[in-house]
């Protein structure tokens, strides 16, 4: 459950559909069950493999406002659901990161940061290992059989320049201080071929893959890396200013895993 004061009820509203659409989900009704106090947004994303139900109730009173948030019991689950609509609402709103200081909850999930760069301001990368039996779920492979973690990785830039992604320059660094950069699709496939894998077996694999691009203001990329197996201890992400072609560096630790 989310809580901020001092926010109007219009504007809590439009957060909720915003982060919603920032998602990827398509809102599918907005119904008032308690006019003028309470608010129900029902939304759902379909990707390749599953269709995700969700809903979003926002409820204002004299104590500010509260959205709780709901995954209906008969859909698939969607396991960063609340996490990411924690971030995007308080984004939306302009509060602190994450709302630690709005009154969210501030826990991290394991493995996993958010960044930003003094650099770049609107510019922020959340990264997340995925852990083995996660990725297997996902996926539909074993990718520690292959010697592989793989990374889910969502760009935003609310700035007003434009980055470049390079996956390469997507480092994440070993607890012996090592630096490792994110694995080209060639060299991934040649792992999986090796443990056995079939081809066509590892195609979704393929189509999630972070690609380089040009992220304009206002826009967002979300994919995933991967990475040779290891314990990482810091992310080092490095994109590139397209006018000027100075490097951005956002750098951080990852939440204990």
């Amino acid at each position: 459950m989310l809580t901020a004061r001092d926010v109007e009820c219009g504007r809590a509203r439009a957060a909720a559909i915003e982060s919603l659409r920032a998602l990827d989900y398509a809102v599918s009704g907005i119904y008032e069950p308690m006019p003028g106090k309470e608010w129900i947004v029902a939304a759902e994303r379909t990707t390749p493999k599953a269709t995700y139900r969700s809903s979003v109730s926002v409820q204002c009173g004299n104590a500010g406002v509260t959205v709780a948030l709901r995954q209906l019991p008969l859909a698939k689950r969607d396991p960063h659901f609340a996490a990411d609509f924690r971030d995007q609402w308080f984004q939306k709103l302009g509060r602190a990161r994450a709302g630690v200081e709005a009154g969210a909850s501030s826990e991290s999930r394991p493995g996993e940061v958010m960044l930003t760069s003094p650099q770049a301001s609107g510019l922020t990368v959340r990264v997340r290992l995925l852990r083995p039996g996660e990725a297997r779920e996902r996926f539909g492979v074993d990718l520690a059989a292959a010697g592989l973690t793989a990374v889910a990785l969502r760009i935003e830039n609310a700035g007003r320049g434009s980055y470049i992604v390079v996956p390469r320059l997507l480092g994440l660094e070993r607890r012996a201080g090592e630096v490792v950069a994110a694995l080209r699709w060639s060299e991934a496939s040649a792992r999986l071929a090796q443990a056995g894998m079939e081809q066509a077996s590892y195609g979704e694999i393929r189509r999630e893959i972070l690609e380089e691009q040009v992220l304009q203001p206002g826009a967002r990329a979300a994919g995933h890396a991967l990475y040779p197996q290891g314990e990482f201890r810091r992310v080092r992400i490095t994109l590139v200013e397209q006018q000027s072609g100075q490097s951005v560096l956002l750098e951080g630790e990852l939440s204990a895993q």
